[in-house]
């Protein structure tokens, strides 16, 4: 992901194979001069009725699949922007993870549970091509 390594939060989008109500949808900006295959986003849309599922598809949008790809670096700087402290915080874990009450941030609940292991999904994409959308760049 060349979008990812040169400090850009890069989000997944797949090329629909037809109109779906379940997906979310991703309006694709223009082309970046800088990352071949990468665009700008234009709007985040939530899971649509199904006309309008239509109409995103022959505009060309894209199903939101959810993931993004980003350096921490960049996800902590961004982090930062809104919750200084809380950015702050997770630095310090990282900087030693020994830090006493590190999971102290984590639910109640989580804390409780016993960690490593953990149950694997499989999604469907529905056999749309991936490909990435550029949503901004760290300085």
């Amino acid at each position: 992901m060349e979008a990812a390594r040169k400090g850009w939060l890069v989000t997944i989008g797949i090329e629909p194979t037809h109109p779906a109500t379940g997906f979310g949808y991703i309006s694709a900006g223009d082309a970046l001069s800088d990352v071949g295959g990468a665009f700008g986003v234009l709007e985040f849309v939530e899971k649509p009725s199904s006309e309008v599922a239509t109409a995103y598809v022959e505009a060309g949008y894209r199903w939101n699949a959810g993931m993004f790809v980003v350096r921490p670096a960049v996800l902590l700087d961004l982090l930062a922007q809104r919750d200084p402290d809380f950015a702050a915080a997770l630095r310090g874990i990282a900087e030693d993870p020994s830090t006493p009450g590190r999971r102290l941030a984590e639910p109640a609940e989580d804390r409780r549970r016993p960690r490593g292991g953990g149950a694997s999904g499989r999604g469907r994409s529905g056999g749309g091509r991936a490909g990435q959308l550029r949503l901004g760049r760290h300085r």
